[in-house]
């Protein structure tokens, strides 16, 4: 009969994940408290150990941060573990996505003198939450220039952009529009002009 020294070691603790998050949310980070545990055994069983795994942490379907505490799987010929069990913080947020909504009417307000828009629609590049930024509608009430503060004549603008919170905007194309505000007396057609 060989009998084979005790040993310790420290050993980084892996969780062991069981499914997915939810459709349109990720695994951000996993925090595992201890991140070491310290285990004992037969001496070869404890040089040849890399890592101790956690039980089963299920995932299924979460939208949210999950933190609980989980058991350790103690390998063959392993004596003991310290401690037995960690805690693990796991952070899911929303996949975030880059979409280019094309040709989005922009409305002008605040203004009662005809006036003509040069161009009438802009490309919009959003990023955001994957399913708002998926379900994400936008017309002329999300695109609009302020004219309440404008006088007669040729403006530069650029059209402010109403989204949801969450949503941001990258880019706009063109960056900036051309507004030119007429007298109420001018025969000129407003925008968009009249095609005949």
């Amino acid at each position: 009969i060989r009998l084979e020294e005790i040993r310790q070691a420290t050993v980084p603790v892996r969780l062991t994940r069981i499914g997915e998050a939810a459709e349109g949310y990720k695994v951000d980070t996993v925090k595992l408290s201890p991140a070491n545990v310290v285990v004992s055994g037969p001496a070869s069983t404890i040089a040849a150990l890399q890592i101790v795994e956690t039980e089963p942490f299920e995932l299924n379907g979460v939208t949210g941060n999950v933190q609980r505490s989980v058991g350790l799987v103690r390998a063959e010929r392993v004596l003991s573990i310290t401690p037995e069990r960690v805690l693990a913080q796991v952070t899911v947020e929303p996949v975030r996505i880059t979409r280019e909504v094309k040709r989005v009417t922009v409305d002008v307000r605040n203004t009662d003198r005809p006036f003509q828009l040069r161009p009438l629609r802009v490309n919009l590049t959003i990023r955001g939450p994957q399913r708002a930024v998926q379900a994400l509608e936008l017309d002329a009430g999300n695109v609009y220039i302020d004219a309440a503060q404008l006088g007669t004549g040729e403006h530069v603008v650029e059209p402010e952009v109403v989204l949801p919170n969450g949503v941001e905007l990258v880019k706009r194309e063109p960056a900036s529009l051309s507004l030119e505000i007429m007298d109420k007396q001018d025969k000129q057609t407003g925008s968009p002009p009249d095609k005949k």
